[in-house]
């Protein structure tokens, strides 16, 4: 069931890698305890509400697996 999610993923990713040129990728990755769930969440929010409020001149994708790892795909201009 990982493989299957993970070449899904690819999938899904693998169209914003080839078609983006001057481009940069960032990949980070959260590592969170389960017990902290509800308080990562609650940080994610301020964090939402600030990008808006700033408005940054960058996207990003954000995935959970199933061990609580929070990964965020991000592409900036350079």
């Amino acid at each position: 069931m990982k493989t299957l999610k993970r070449t899904l993923l690819l999938l899904l990713l693998t169209p914003m890698f080839v078609f983006a040129q001057n481009k940069a990728y960032l990949v980070h990755e959260d590592n969170v305890r389960p017990g902290m769930i509800g308080e990562y969440e609650k940080i994610s929010k301020e964090f939402q509400a600030a990008c808006v409020e700033h408005q940054p001149q960058t996207s990003w994708i954000t995935s959970m697996t199933s061990d609580f790892r929070f990964m965020y795909y991000t592409i900036r201009k350079i």
